[in-house]
C-alpha cells in the first residue's frame, strides 16, 4: 500500500479476494492482511467479537503524526488473535500502535514480538489495552523469549528503542515471562557472555530511552513477570 488506507478484517463475512478497504468488503484472514505493506497512517482493524486463527505480521513503518494502528472496529468484545505457534503478532517498524486486542497462543512462544527496524532509534511503539491469555501454556519453551510481549533491540549496528510504551494490558497464564525487554547492545562487561555487540572498552553503551511499562496486571505468570535489560532512564511502575 503506497498511501495510508484502512484495512478491515472479518473472519465470518470477509473474503480474501476483497481489497479490504471497506467494512462492506473486508478481508477474511490474518494471512491476507499480512501480505500487505503499510504506509504511515494506515490502520489494520479486526472485527469486534470475532476470533482470528493464525498470526498477523505488520510490514511497514509509521511516523509521529501518522502512526500505523492495529485495533478493532464494530461493537462487541475485543477481537481474538488465536495463534498456533511463533508470535501471534509481530512488527519491526516505527510508530506502530497496537491497542484493544485479545491474544492467545497456546502452542507458540509469544503474544506480541517487536524488534528494532534499523540502526539507531526505533521510535514510538505503543502496546495498550490488550489482553494476553494462555501463551505457551505447556511450558515447551522456558527461555525468556517465551512471553506475552517480547521487545528486542537487535541488528548488525547499534540499535535501541525511543518512546516505547506498554501500558494498561492484562496478562493471564503466560509462560515464561509477562513482558521482556532485551537488547544486543547494552553489555556492561568486556566478556560479552550474552552475545552483546557493543564494545565496553570503548565506552559504548546503547540503552533504550523513554521506555514506560506501566499499569499492567499479571496473573499466573510462569517465571519472571517483567524482565528488562538495557534501559536508559526507563520507567516500570504501577504494575
Amino acid at each position: 500500500i503506497s498511501q495510508a488506507k484502512t484495512i478491515y478484517v472479518d473472519s465470518k463475512a470477509g473474503n480474501d479476494k476483497n481489497d479490504g478497504t471497506s467494512e462492506d468488503k473486508p478481508l477474511k484472514t490474518l494471512y491476507a492482511a499480512s501480505q500487505k505493506s503499510y504506509a504511515p497512517g494506515s490502520k489494520i482493524l479486526l472485527k469486534a467479537g470475532q476470533s482470528f486463527t493464525g498470526s498477523l505480521k505488520i510490514a511497514g513503518t509509521g511516523t509521529e503524526k501518522a502512526p500505523i494502528t492495529v485495533s478493532s472496529y464494530g461493537k462487541g468484545a475485543k477481537p481474538v488473535i488465536n495463534a498456533r505457534g511463533g508470535a501471534a503478532l509481530s512488527a519491526g517498524g516505527e510508530y506502530i500502535h497496537i491497542t484493544g486486542l485479545k491474544i492467545t497462543n497456546k502452542t507458540g512462544s509469544q503474544g506480541i514480538n517487536i524488534t528494532t527496524c534499523k540502526p539507531g532509534a526505533t521510535k514510538g511503539v505503543k502496546i495498550t489495552k490488550c489482553e494476553f491469555e494462555d501463551i505457551n501454556v505447556n511450558f515447551t519453551n522456558t527461555q525468556h523469549a517465551a512471553c506475552g510481549v517480547y521487545l528486542k533491540a537487535a541488528g548488525k549496528e547499534p540499535a535501541w528503542f525511543d518512546g516505547l510504551v506498554v501500558e494498561d494490558n492484562k496478562f493471564e497464564h503466560v509462560a515464561r515471562c509477562g513482558v521482556v525487554f532485551t537488547t544486543d547492545w547494552c553489555s556492561r562487561s568486556e566478556k560479552q557472555e550474552w552475545g552483546h555487540k557493543n564494545d565496553v572498552s570503548k565506552g559504548e553503551y546503547f540503552g533504550s530511552k523513554n521506555v514506560a511499562i506501566r499499569g499492567n496486571t499479571f496473573n499466573k505468570t510462569g517465571g519472571d513477570v517483567i524482565f528488562v535489560t538495557g534501559l536508559e532512564g526507563g520507567v516500570v511502575e504501577k504494575n
